[in-house]
């Protein structure tokens, strides 16, 4: 929100409409869905190591070139260049999901595999409060250079990957390779492997869509519980975090970019505890539990914003308090517990792809959230868009309209997750080396050729 409102202050010549600049927020997002279907099911093929390699050189070349576009004439102008490097970034930043999860649950010993899931996954909330902390600082450091602000803001984006590489190249393969030991065979009947330069690239990709689509046969019950879950998750979390800037404006904290950066810190402090509370509480709570409790406790505060925002408007610090609860119970909840549970329900052969599509999910439920509530937003203005004209009566109305889809968003979230989602709480248990289940899912390779089976898997 931020740097698309310094991008606003510079005159370039290519003109940042509405449209674009939807484009440039969103273009990340449809990035993700890409990288985490496709470098998820990769992962499970070829391999956990090179393809976490793969993710985070794709996470540092996009921020990079994102920060480094050129303002040129013609139809591929500085903000289109901006979205395809977006779009690139995004596909990095989606496969990190997968890889990340899977990597951890494989690596952790069984009695400590939801605690460092939920470590892992806190590290969002340090790397938001760095991003504020980012935005404060070039912002009222810099003066009027709105063009180095923006590009800074994105560019260092690529620092904390950067300092991850030495450790992904070092790093040795999970156990996913303690099971499947041999480089992938993509036929039975072959001797070709998989990273033989005489095996089609068309063939690799048919190969690559028959082991999804066997995935999603084998466990799409689990999925839909799953995937559903962090879709209606995300059409809130993320639409909400797109509209930050709306709140803040209407509370009257930020008539201005560096306002609206310090704002955008406050409530990432607000909502940083809510990951802290997580590790704390998650295996006292179980994750199931949390999950419920957290889709609860957002919808109540959403809702309550919506009934009292008139009056809140009159205090805005209690009215930024309130606002920042939703960010915390989805911390201290939903956020964290769909990007776990999907890490230990699924066996290993298949873990990283079944966390990617749901993932992917959730994503699609970001971009569904974030052009209907733009919608919603608008919806009291002028032909359904609030221009700088619009009274602020407009804005508040369209806001309330927000905070009233969001609670209820997160009542279904809350009955979605008890019928459908696994119920993961309880103590851990350790299978491993089941004849039964390396039998089951022998019988289901099918298409996927040789496509070799996990037998260990850890449940709750």
């Amino acid at each position: 929100n931020v740097a698309v409102d310094l991008m606003k202050k510079v005159t370039y010549d290519e003109v940042l409409t509405n449209e674009m600049k939807s484009s440039i927020k969103t273009m990340a997002l449809v990035g993700a869905v890409v990288g985490q279907i496709g470098f998820g099911s990769i992962a499970d093929m070829i391999g956990r190591r090179r393809v976490f390699i793969m993710t985070c050189s794709m996470v540092i070349f996009g921020a990079v070139m994102s920060a480094t576009v050129q303002n040129t004439s013609g139809s591929f102008g500085i903000f289109s260049q901006l979205t395809f490097w977006r779009f690139i970034l995004g596909v990095g930043i989606g496969g990190e999901y997968p890889l990340s999860a899977s990597i951890t649950s494989e690596s952790s010993q069984s009695q400590d595999v939801v605690r460092n899931l939920a470590m892992v996954f806190s590290m969002q909330g340090i790397g938001t409060i760095l991003c504020s902390l980012v935005l404060v600082t070039v912002t009222n450091t810099m003066g009027d250079n709105y063009d180095t602000q923006w590009r800074l803001a994105l560019g260092l984006g690529a620092v904390p990957m950067a300092c991850s590489f030495y450790f992904r190249w070092k790093m040795h393969e999970t156990s996913w390779a303690n099971e499947i030991n041999k480089p992938l065979l993509l036929h039975e009947d072959s001797t070709t492997e998989y990273s033989s330069p005489s095996y089609s690239i068309i063939a690799y990709f048919r190969e690559g869509l028959a082991f999804v689509w066997q995935t999603v046969q084998t466990h799409w019950w689990a999925l839909l519980g799953t995937a559903g879950s962090w879709f209606v998750l995300d059409v809130v979390f993320y639409a909400n975090g797109l509209f930050s800037g709306q709140v803040t404006t209407a509370m009257g904290l930020s008539t201005s970019t560096r306002g609206e950066a310090s704002a955008a810190l406050i409530l990432q402090c607000i909502a940083l505890p809510g990951y802290m509370c997580t590790i704390l509480f998650i295996d006292r709570i179980g994750p199931s539990n949390l999950q419920l409790i957290g889709f609860v406790a957002t919808a109540f505060f959403f809702l309550l914003l919506a009934v009292l925002q008139p009056y809140l408007l009159q205090v805005p610090p209690l009215y930024i308090i309130l606002y920042g609860l939703t960010f915390f119970f989805q911390n201290f909840g939903a956020n964290a517990t769909t990007y776990i549970i999907p890490s230990i329900i699924y066996p290993t052969n298949h873990r990283a792809t079944c966390h990617g599509i749901s993932a992917a999910w959730g994503k699609m439920g970001a971009i569904v959230g974030a052009e209907v509530f733009l919608y919603l937003q608008n919806s009291f203005c002028r032909g359904d868009n609030c221009t700088d004209d619009a009274t602020a009566e407009q804005k508040n109305n369209g806001l309330r309209v927000v905070f009233s889809v969001c609670g209820a968003l997160s009542i279904f979230g809350f009955f979605w997750s008890y019928f459908l989602v696994k119920n993961v709480n309880g103590p851990l248990l350790e299978v491993s080396n089941s004849e039964e289940e390396a039998e089951d899912m022998e019988s289901k390779k099918g298409a996927s050729g040789s496509l070799r089976t996990q037998s260990s898997e850890v449940h709750y």
